[in-house]
């Protein structure tokens, strides 16, 4: 799937509740949405989106996150490139067990927006391998939650650290 727009109203691609599971987004690109490059969402963990893997995609100058994942589990986003999202990069809230793996995120948080290239919050999630430059607050962010874990990851001239 190619996704290219100069302008576009809503999410470049949207996952819709009802339990989402087993797809595979690959190697689009979305570029000048109006709300996240992708939002994959759950209403609540009885109807969470799981066992969906993000891989090979290019989310471009996105007015809300780069990437948005809640009420998720079991969920892998790996090597995505992510550029200039006016909110975070990478935005996992509400989900465990997911992977966050070998991504870039560049530039999160635009003028107006204090925020980090990659926010999880959640527990039992792995955030590895990836490579944060840029973001207006932390590069990576943890928050309400247990048994993460970071590791190996690159963060570059960001507002603060993990």
């Amino acid at each position: 799937m190619l996704f290219r727009s100069e302008s576009s109203e809503g999410h470049g691609i949207h996952l819709k509740y009802g339990g989402t599971y087993n797809n595979i987004i690959a190697n689009n690109i979305v570029r000048n949405v109006d709300e996240d490059s992708i939002l994959l969402g759950g209403t609540g963990y009885s109807d969470a989106t799981h066992d969906n893997i993000v891989t090979g995609n290019i989310f471009e100058n996105a007015a809300d996150h780069g990437i948005d994942l809640y009420y998720g589990y079991r969920n892998t986003i790996t090597d995505n490139y992510v550029e200039n999202p006016t909110d975070y990069g990478i935005q996992l809230v509400h989900g465990n067990e997911n992977i966050i793996t070998n991504n870039t995120v560049k530039g999160a948080g635009g003028p107006s927006h204090w925020r980090s290239g990659i926010r999880c919050v959640g527990s039992y999630n792995k955030i590895e391998g990836n490579r944060v430059e840029g973001s207006r607050s932390n590069g990576i962010e943890v928050e309400q939650g247990q048994f993460n874990l970071v590791d190996g990851n690159m963060l570059i001239d960001n507002g603060g650290g993990i």
